[in-house]
């Protein structure tokens, strides 16, 4: 099995111990150490001429290992004026896997393509600065056959990238510790096919496009060096680095992205997935102001065909709008209010009507799609104890050593099978009263809850035979204890509240 490709042993070799300059032998022998790292060997025929340094036969081979030997042909180093070393490989060249002998199958050989290439080395190790561009590249197998114990036949593969940039930075041996990394793809698509008479025959096809990704992080000199994973990191002196500078800023963000699975199996029968989606991201940033992630997926199309006989469906498919889940907390003053905020949708959720028949058989619920949406924010501030050396954190079950909390209820939707539920609010709590409410912080606000379809609902559940009439006795009597009838039919509302210590459900003291 090869491990790590020689790609791979090219950015290891970033990680060596930092070297003053680059030269091309350097390189060499920093990808030599990074293939021993991982438990493998570099080896290739050299030969100096002039700047450059040619390396011919260039292979990696797992150590203790006769199989997954991968070649490249021929491999330049060559040293520029200006101290970097340009990695050059031809524009089309043969990259090989050699077979384990014993498995009588014939190499694989990828053709790969990359005619205007440019990978630029100006640092190594603690000062790593690699950049590389390629307006396209692309790598096809035509035909390998596969013969192993468990699966004979053949193989086929394809891949192709658009407007490749990247560029990694850091600086790790300086008093203020920096990265800074960025990478795009305009496009990309891979294809794979495999014909195995014993085991069936299989397409995977990915499609991705606009992809990029930023990693971006600063540690300043009055940093305190990171802290052993046994080790509680310290808080004090965590914040006053974020408040001199330090950061982490990273992100992946893509557009359409198209993944199918096709799968014939002669004895399982086949199995098919298709999943689609219009765009994506996921953000994370910390610094001295706030702390805060976004993960977010654009409208989605998930299909997949199955072939057990077992399975109480064969065909599972849904579709949704939107899946969002965010979060930010702000990190100026600690111990004066900041503000927070917090957010989860999933809109738009939409079953096949396959779905439905396994858990509607008789169509007796509204298949509308299905929407759940809620919005927290508010302020909070740090117990200034929290900041002074030495400060041991309290155990998980007690209170957060907090002098504020506020939250509100700035949205709550959840829709489904004809009902609705919304909601709008907010509490405040008072984080020197524990006792009150049994060890939790004394809260005081209200939150106003209104619900439309409910009773159509249980009617419709009563009609499924969901609800025994024992039960929906029971069900009416609690809806009446939590919730009084609203101005629309069909419409209930709830109100809860918090004042003078104690609790109120609709008006009425509970506690």
């Amino acid at each position: 099995m090869v491990r790590l490709p020689l790609t791979a042993t090219l950015l290891l070799a970033l990680s060596t111990p930092a070297l003053a300059g680059v030269t091309a032998d350097q390189l060499w022998q920093a990808m030599r150490n990074a293939a021993a790292a991982g438990q493998g060997t570099l080896t290739a025929r050299e030969q100096r001429s002039g700047s450059q340094l040619v390396l011919t036969g260039l292979a990696w081979q797992p150590d203790l290992s006769q199989s997954g030997v991968l070649r490249i042909d021929r491999m330049t180093l060559t040293e520029n004026p200006d101290g970097s070393v340009s990695v050059i490989l031809p524009p089309e060249f043969p990259l090989t896997i050699l077979p384990d002998p014993a498995a009588q199958s014939t190499p694989v050989v990828f053709n790969v393509a990359a005619p205007d290439l440019a990978v630029t080395i100006r640092g190594l190790g603690d000062t790593a600065d690699v950049a590389a561009s390629a307006s396209s590249i692309s790598a096809t197998l035509d035909e390998a056959s596969l013969r192993r114990p468990e699966v004979e036949g053949t193989a086929t593969a394809a891949l192709a990238a658009a407007d490749l940039a990247l560029h990694y930075r850091q600086d790790l041996a300086a008093p203020a510790a920096s990265v800074d990394g960025a990478v795009s793809l305009g496009a990309l698509h891979a294809e794979l096919r495999i014909d195995t008479p014993q085991n069936g025959k299989g397409t995977l096809n990915l499609d991705l496009a606009a992809l990029a990704g930023h990693l971006r992080a600063h540690r300043p000199a009055s940093a305190a060096p990171p802290h052993s994973p046994d080790t509680p990191p310290d808080l004090p002196a965590t914040i006053a680095a974020f408040a001199d500078g330090m950061f982490l800023d990273a992100g992946l963000t893509h557009g359409a992205v198209a993944l199918l699975l096709d799968v014939v199996n002669p004895q399982d029968g086949p199995v098919y997935l298709d999943l689609a989606a219009e765009s994506g991201r996921n953000l994370l940033r910390v610094d001295g102001t706030a702390a805060g992630f976004d993960t977010t997926l654009g409208p989605t199309r998930f299909a997949m065909r199955l072939s057990d006989p077992a399975a109480p469906i064969q065909n599972i498919d849904f579709s949704l709008a939107e899946y969002s889940t965010t979060a930010s907390l702000g990190l100026g003053d600690l111990v004066s209010p900041q503000p927070w905020s917090a957010s989860h949708r999933i809109l738009d959720l939409a079953l096949s009507e396959n779905l439905w028949l396994l858990a509607d058989p008789g169509a007796a619920l509204p298949h509308d799609p299905l929407t759940l949406s809620i919005g927290l924010s508010g302020l909070w501030s740090l117990d200034p104890a929290a900041l002074r050396p030495g400060w041991v954190a309290p155990p998980p079950d007690a209170p957060p050593p907090l002098t504020t909390l506020t939250m509100a209820l700035d949205d709550l939707l959840v829709q489904a099978v004809g009902a609705r539920l919304t909601g709008k609010g907010g509490l405040s709590f008072d984080m020197a009263d524990t006792t009150t409410f049994d060890g939790a912080p004394l809260p005081t606000g209200r939150i106003d809850l209104a619900a439309t379809g409910i009773n159509t609902l249980i009617d419709r559940l009563v009609a499924m035979g969901l609800v025994s009439p024992d039960d929906l006795t029971g069900l009416r009597f609690g809806l009446m204890a939590i919730a009084r009838a609203g101005a629309e039919p069909d419409s209930l509302t709830t109100a809860l509240e918090f004042r003078d210590k104690g609790f109120w459900l609709n008006g009425v003291k509970i506690r």
